[in-house]
């Protein structure tokens, strides 16, 4: 949240971007968005050991992985998407895997979407639009 914070105010976009912290998973934001952006922890638990060492031991685990399949956050933002944003609204997600971007797709089946390489070429960002 403090890099948004600080990307928000350097490119001095505060009165157009409104940027919101909260327990995603246990709570339920109280305003209605036009584009939901997340970088989730995707990194399934049991993959943790085999990534490289510089993402192993210097990024904060909790920023790797939900501790579960790396599912979480996808299911969860499925389940409130319609609560939280507005009609025609974006959300834009980063993932890992080819297996999650077609769970992820499975999860938003209705919606239409477009997915974006990395800079190796690899799929790695899905955009839904509702």
């Amino acid at each position: 949240m403090e890099t948004t914070i600080s990307n928000v105010n350097y490119y001095a976009c505060s009165n157009i971007i409104n940027t919101y912290r909260c327990n995603i998973l246990k709570e339920l934001p109280k305003n209605k968005y036009d584009i939901i952006v997340s970088n989730p922890p995707y990194i399934p638990s049991k993959e943790i050991n085999n990534l490289e060492h510089s993402v192993k031991y210097y990024d904060p685990l909790d920023a790797l992985t939900d501790h579960s399949d790396g599912m979480n956050f996808y299911k969860r933002i499925a389940d409130i998407s319609k609560f939280i944003l507005n009609k025609n609204g974006l959300i834009i997600f980063e993932f890992g895997t080819e297996d999650q971007e077609k769970k992820i797709i499975d999860l938003f089946y209705s919606y239409p979407f477009q997915t974006f390489n990395d800079l190796d070429g690899k799929p790695r960002i899905i955009m839904f639009q509702l």
